[in-house]
């Protein structure tokens, strides 16, 4: 699952054990990213969220199209962006994709650039986090441009109070956000903040809740 572009591609792996979700792990292959990431327990979560859309979606590190794929096929249209070609190829060539009608898109969440404006945007399952302090207003900012006027933009982050050894600073490419930090970045940048859960059964969020999924529209 790549998302932006650094020195080195690398994509992340989670814990598919909902205990351990918020621990990450590097892998490297498309193939060992699909053994490893098998949750389904966000799913849901994002087919009511795409059921609220009155438009297009667009998911920002789709990887191998874990949630691209039946968000297709619950029938809408939905691009998945990613910066890792090799997760794409990998998405594409997924007997479940026989034919699905996604549109795959190679590119960076910095810097958007599809010619096109979506009524969803989101951004799952500790995405994020990949980003260091400084491209934050950067990807923000794009993701704005790219949002229509009524759409919702949707980032599930780590919640840094309840995560299980998530690092406060960056370290190996992972940075760790507190909710008024997300809060902030969201309202420089344009947005207002909408609704904030602690979980995928849209819990109220706490600090120990085990992630930190805000919603957001444009201010």
């Amino acid at each position: 699952m790549g998302w932006i572009r650094r020195r080195r591609t690398r994509s992340t792996g989670f814990s598919s054990d909902h205990r351990s979700m918020n621990r990450p792990s590097i892998t490297y292959d498309p193939r060992d990213y699909d053994s490893r990431v098998t949750t389904t327990d966000d799913l849901e979560f994002w087919i009511q969220e795409s059921e609220l859309a009155s438009g297009a979606l667009l998911e920002l590190g789709c990887g191998t199209g874990r949630l691209t794929i039946p968000l297709e096929r619950e029938g809408h249209d939905i691009t998945g962006l990613d910066n890792s070609d090799r997760m794409l190829r990998r998405a594409r060539s997924k007997p479940i994709a026989v034919g699905v009608d996604a549109t795959w898109s190679e590119g960076d969440m910095r810097g958007i650039d599809l010619s096109r404006q979506f009524s969803l945007i989101f951004c799952p399952f500790g995405t994020f986090n990949h980003l260091h302090r400084d491209e934050v207003s950067e990807c923000l900012a794009s993701v704005r441009e790219h949002l229509l006027p009524d759409g919702h933009f949707v980032l599930d982050t780590f919640n840094h109070c309840g995560s299980d050894h998530m690092p406060r600073s960056d370290v190996e490419g992972f940075s760790s956000f507190s909710r008024s930090e997300i809060e902030e970045f969201l309202l420089a940048s344009g947005f207002d903040v909408m609704e904030t859960f602690g979980d995928y059964d849209r819990s109220e969020y706490s600090e120990s809740s085990k992630r930190l999924i805000t919603k957001a529209a444009v201010a």
